[in-house]
């Protein structure tokens, strides 16, 4: 399927850029987690293009909702909403995402995508805050030891947001772009940012090696009768050199990281 005649969308970012986030997490980040916990952790969150749109609309309830937000948090009990996750998932990383309203205020209402067959899954806010705050607790400040080597004014992300209508807006938004590729789904990948870095939203902040996501399309490809998952870039899709630029472009797949950004102000885990 060709997206030729569609604007590129408004979060688009080039994959030298996607590749050294992504790389930069992989190097810095990925192997202290999974040393932590004794085994893999959580790199990327897949989600089919139909749970991505039922959790858009999920989010973005009403008009009041001008964001999606993404707290970093941990699976640390198999209990409540998430007791039908395999028990390998515990101590992995995951997020958990909530809609932010026009007073940049989270509304309280919490979603995880599950991590077996990528439903969306609501939360109590006492077991999001319980996972969010062991997060705070017990995996920031690894990673923050391992990037004061570079940084001495490092403060780990706990939590990034998006603007709703860079992912949802029929035009130019993320979703879509999936619907236009006949994509599977999209993958959130964790990635870090390079440590030279700098939040451009009103004062330049630097924000080098904090936790980011970068959303990735996915495909399948059938071998031997089994459907295998695999992330694409845009770039090499049909028509991408005869693709419009977005006038209006968001960078970094329009997220904003908690901090420096403004609209921080949590409503689980209790750090900005």
């Amino acid at each position: 399927m060709s997206c030729q005649s569609k604007l590129l969308p408004r979060s688009f970012v080039g994959r030298d850029i996607d590749h050294a986030v992504i790389g930069n997490f992989m190097k810095k980040k990925h192997p202290v987690l999974s040393q932590c916990i004794g085994k893999t952790d959580t790199y990327s969150i897949y989600c089919t293009t139909a749970n991505f749109e039922k959790l858009l609309g999920t989010i973005a309830s009403d008009d009041t909702i001008i964001r999606m937000k993404a707290y970093f948090a941990t699976y640390c009990t198999m209990s409540g909403a998430v007791a039908g996750i395999p028990v390998s998932y515990r101590d992995t990383t995951t997020l958990i995402f909530v809609p932010v309203n026009d007073s940049e205020q989270d509304v309280g209402k919490y979603y995880i995508i599950h991590p077996v067959d990528s439903s969306i899954v609501e939360l109590t806010k006492d077991l999001a805050d319980t996972m969010v705050t062991y997060f705070q607790q017990n995996r920031v400040p690894l990673l923050q030891e391992v990037a004061y080597s570079c940084r001495k004014d490092f403060i780990e992300s706990r939590a990034v947001w998006y603007d709703i209508r860079n992912l949802n807006n029929p035009v130019d938004g993320f979703l879509g772009e999936l619907q236009c590729q006949g994509a599977a789904g999209v993958a959130f990948h964790f990635g870090a940012y390079p440590v030279t870095e700098m939040y451009e939203a009103g004062t330049a902040k630097p924000v080098g090696l904090q936790l980011t996501l970068i959303m990735l399309p996915v495909q399948t490809c059938t071998f031997d009768g089994e459907d295998y998952l695999y992330y694409f870039d845009i770039e090499d899709t049909p028509g991408f050199g005869q693709r419009h630029k977005n006038p209006n472009p968001g960078g970094g797949n329009t997220v904003n990281p908690c901090p420096p950004a403004t609209g921080c102000t949590p409503s689980v885990g209790g750090q900005p």
